[in-house]
């Protein structure tokens, strides 16, 4: 809560002192998200790992402090998570099946990017670069297992108590992007490609000596309005 704060107070820093005639602008957008964990601790060559699709719906702010260069504070509601399992290939009538049961890992954060952005501007539109950190608090988590066939069928659905003391409810990450848009009028339309790359673990267990952290892709659409 304490990193929340310190990032807020300098948002509200930089727009007092920030003398660009550049606008203030307000936005939203929404993005598929691919995420799944790196593992450490353990051998990993006994997990097969797999991807997990979310989503993330944010709202954000854009802070001139340049003509190019401006800070943009997030909120978002995503949701990353990872699939783990281990798959048999069986010959039935001449014909190969993969059969197999996974695990699929969802976790919903509430998350707060501070990213700093540079634009290339041209006549109607133009592309820019995004990068910073980001923390996020685990609201809550849910664990799917079901069968990999020619269709998932699902078997089980159960929550995730994620107040174990295993689970770290905080998470540290960096986030890098880039983005292409188009103005009209006060409005902008853009599309974003963002990667999100976690530094503290999503799950440490001790005792099984193995150690989580998230890794995501995400790719979407938004729209801003100029003030």
């Amino acid at each position: 809560m304490r990193i929340i704060k310190i990032m807020l107070a300098s948002v509200l820093t930089i727009a007092v002192l920030s003398t660009s005639t550049a606008q203030f602008s307000i936005g939203t957008k929404g993005s598929v998200q691919f995420s799944t964990v790196s593992v450490d601790g353990i051998n990993t060559s006994i997990i097969e790992k797999g991807w997990n699709s979310g989503y993330d719906v944010s709202i954000f702010a854009n802070i001139p402090v340049t003509e190019s260069f401006s800070f943009q504070p997030e909120l978002s509601y995503n949701e990353k998570g990872f699939e783990i399992g281990q798959g048999i290939d069986i010959d039935l009538f001449n014909v190969n099946l993969p059969i197999g049961v996974s695990a699929v890992t969802e976790i919903k954060y509430v998350q707060a990017p501070l990213l700093g952005r540079y634009e290339i501007t041209g006549q109607n539109g133009g592309v820019y670069f995004l990068a910073g950190p980001s923390v996020a608090y685990a609201t809550k988590g849910n664990l799917r297992t079901k069968v990999n066939t020619i269709i998932d069928i699902n078997l089980s659905n159960t929550d995730i108590d994620i107040t174990n003391e295993n689970y770290k409810r905080f998470e540290f990450a960096g986030q890098i992007g880039t983005g292409a848009f188009v103005n009209i009028g006060s409005s902008r339309l853009f599309a974003e490609l963002k990667y999100h790359h976690g530094f503290t673990d999503l799950l440490a267990d001790p005792i099984l000596d193995v150690r989580l952290k998230n890794r995501a892709f995400g790719i979407g659409a938004g729209l801003s309005i100029s003030l």
